[in-house]
Order: C-alpha cells, then sequence, then structure tokens
C-alpha cells in the first residue's frame, strides 16, 4: 500500500500542475507588398484574414507554450489562402509576447490557378493569460511573409493589425441585449 501512494502521489501531483490549452482568435487587416520570385516591389494589396491558434504548455503568462495554428486569407480580395501550422510564443513581456508561426498553405487565385505555399510570420502585442477559462484575448500587429511554390512563385511581405474576434462581437452582443431587454430577473422590482 505504502509504495502503491508512492506511486501515485507524483501523478497527482503532475495532474494538478498541468497546464491548460490557451486559444484565441482574430480578425487580420492588412497591407502587403507583393512580386514574383522574392520580389515584393511589384504591387501592394488589401490583406484580410481569419485566425486561430491553440497555445499549449503555458501555466500562467511568464511560460513559453507553443502549439498548431489555422488561417484563411484574401490578398486583394481576389485570391484565398488556407493554410495552418505551429506557432511558439515567446514570453518577451508579460503582457506583450512575441508570437512566432511557420506553416504551409495552398493559395487559389483566379489567374494564377491553386498553388502550394509557404508562410511565416511573427505578432507582437497583447496576449492575455486567462487563469479561469480556454480563451485568452489577443490584440496586435503582425509582420509576416508568405511565399507561394507553383510556377508563379508570388512573394508577399504584409504588416497587418490582428483584433481579437471577442473584442469585435461586443456590439453585436451589446445590440442584442439592448434588443431583448433586461432579464426577468434584472426587471423585478
Amino acid at each position: 500500500m505504502l509504495a502503491f501512494l508512492g506511486a501515485a502521489m507524483p501523478v497527482a501531483w503532475a495532474a494538478r500542475a498541468a497546464a491548460d490549452p490557451q486559444a484565441s482568435a482574430t480578425f487580420d487587416v492588412g497591407v502587403a507588398a507583393t512580386g514574383s520570385r522574392g520580389d515584393v516591389s511589384d504591387r501592394g494589396e488589401l490583406f484580410l484574414g481569419l485566425r486561430g491558434d491553440v497555445i499549449l504548455g503555458r501555466q500562467g503568462p511568464r511560460d513559453f507554450g507553443a502549439g498548431p495554428f489555422l488561417a484563411v486569407g484574401s490578398f486583394a480580395v481576389d485570391s484565398i489562402e488556407l493554410g495552418g501550422g505551429a506557432a511558439a510564443l515567446l514570453p518577451v513581456h508579460e503582457t506583450f509576447p512575441l508570437v512566432a508561426s511557420v506553416g504551409a498553405a495552398v493559395r487559389a487565385d483566379g489567374e494564377l490557378g491553386v498553388e502550394p505555399a509557404v508562410l511565416a510570420k511573427v505578432f507582437w502585442g497583447t496576449r492575455s493569460y486567462n487563469f479561469h477559462g480556454a480563451y485568452g484575448m489577443s490584440a496586435g500587429v503582425s509582420c509576416g511573409f508568405h511565399q507561394t511554390l507553383g510556377a508563379s512563385k508570388t512573394s508577399a511581405l504584409l504588416v497587418a493589425a490582428e483584433l481579437d474576434l471577442a473584442v469585435m462581437a461586443l456590439p453585436i452582443v451589446a445590440l442584442v441585449n439592448l434588443v431583448r431587454g433586461p432579464t426577468a430577473e434584472a426587471a423585478a422590482p
């Protein structure tokens, strides 16, 4: 019995110390300098995107973490790019960490067809650590590079503002609650 308790103690302790995943989702809006074969001086384009990630292995705001991300974006609103990969959170500051990510994507463009791509990005901004839930708010700026690997060899250097989807939804939530009116508990004298 004593041997069982001795073996169970580290397992019980480790279970309490386990880190919870921290998810985040953003709307990205920015500008991209694009061109072909690594030259990004041909033209400027609008970039719009959605991105979600889950950072694993953190127990607090000062911890490193890593995990998967998924992204969808559009350059000049005439292409669509679906991608995913790995992200690593580097806690250079408790409230303002860096998140570096690399991944692969598929870009569909009306003129160029469908091509595989690689992408890399560095995000810097607020990234809360939620001690009570799995969602952490995020907002900041990012700088990224996208390179298609097909015949066009399209390159894009982009700078974007990333705004948390939960923050963007607050006006809609407020409007819905305004239309609904007070709850029965709030309306009771």
